[in-house]
């Protein structure tokens, strides 16, 4: 039984068509009942060959799903110790059955999440702690439930450790799962914060690596988007240090880079408080605007780089009302950037949404009489 396991694994690490041909046949259907054999290498071999279909295709992997391999891993682990190289393939197996787009049902892979907890909390091992937070972070892009539930594991110590950690494929998978975490709503959020993951995330945004780079400013742009208090906890970190750094990177990064930069930046405007639009009116946030209005295609982008000037232009009018300035001082500054005709020239803009954003910041704030 166990060389034809061998063999049968051997074929599922394959071509695609290797594969196809094992589901087409039923062939994994003796792979699932391979778990109950007495034989751990055995089971071992018939893991390895379940990991294989499941991370070939989608529909390989919803084919074993469908078989209810979800409730047959459970069963396997229920009451038994096993040796950490088969935990490790284990591990792998379910990073497998939550990986891929579109995600399976949510409640199909939800029973995973107590077994990767106690893996992550017993298991002494990189591979298997890899593994487990790879599923993570598929599991936890989603609904604000899907996110409670990878807080409430109680392993959000463990991580935001992991996103220091020395070894790069390490951090990867822990710096999705807190990207995927902070989307989530505000109390949520508080709860990475609690935990103290800004200075990790801090230290990211001076990563070799690309890749951690853009996605921990996505990770802190999520946290900027929320109420003024989270805002507040990335400015004071470290006498402005991260805002400092964003503003470094919106200039000297790459474009797709730059693009995370601005919207981590132009994020803070939504809720953040007069005090906090000043610090960013100080910081140049109405040049960065004008220049982002000015190089790019990016609809998404110009929309937002509009709604946040209109913030600042509106608290501007808010402080010359105060006191009694007569002037709006951000629109003296908007003309400083030479923003005023590039303003106007979105006029023409083809999206009826931008259209409208430049519609009302005329009107209500620039005269071209």
């Amino acid at each position: 039984m166990n060389e034809c396991a061998w063999i049968i694994a051997n074929i599922a690490s394959g071509a695609e068509h290797h594969v196809k041909f094992l589901i087409d046949n039923q062939i994994v259907f003796y792979a699932i009942n391979m778990l109950d054999h007495p034989n751990e290498n055995v089971k071992d071999n018939a893991v390895w060959i379940l990991s294989n279909v499941a991370g070939d295709s989608l529909e390989g992997r919803d084919s074993l799903i469908e078989k209810e391999i979800v409730g047959r891993i459970e069963k396997l682990l229920d009451g038994h110790s096993y040796q950490t190289n088969f935990i490790a393939h284990v591990s792998w197996l379910i990073s497998n059955l939550t990986r891929g787009k579109p995600y399976p049902e949510y409640r199909e892979v939800e029973p995973f999440i107590p077994i990767l907890q106690f893996f992550i909390e017993n298991v002494q091992s990189d591979e298997v702690v890899n593994n487990c937070m790879w599923a993570l972070s598929y599991l936890s892009d989603g609904t604000d439930a899907q996110i409670k539930a990878v807080l409430d594991m109680g392993i959000t110590d463990k991580i935001v450790q992991m996103l220091a950690h020395d070894e790069p494929h390490m951090v990867a998978p822990a710096l999705r799962v807190v990207g995927n975490l902070v989307t989530g709503g505000d109390s949520l959020t508080d709860q990475l914060i609690e935990k103290h993951v800004i200075p990790p995330l801090a230290m990211l945004l001076s990563s070799p690596k690309k890749i951690f780079r853009k996605e921990a400013t996505w990770a802190i742009s999520n946290i900027m988007a929320g109420p003024a208090y989270q805002i507040e906890e990335i400015f004071h970190y470290n006498d402005r240090e991260i805002l400092k750094k964003l503003f470094q990177m919106a200039a000297t990064e790459d474009l797709e880079i730059r693009r995370e930069c601005v919207f981590c930046i132009t994020n803070a405007c939504s809720d953040g408080t007069l005090q906090q639009i000043q610090v960013l009116v100080e910081f140049e946030i109405i040049q960065l605007i004008v220049e982002t209005l000015q190089n790019n295609n990016d609809p998404v982008v110009t929309k937002g780089g509009l709604e946040a000037l209109e913030t600042i232009l509106n608290y501007g009018k808010d402080i010359a009302h105060a006191s009694q300035l007569g002037k709006n001082p951000f629109v003296i500054k908007l003309a400083q950037a030479q923003g005023l005709q590039v303003v106007e020239s979105l006029q023409s803009h083809p999206e009826n949404e931008i259209y409208e954003i430049v519609s009302r910041i005329i009107d209500e704030h620039l005269d071209f009489e």
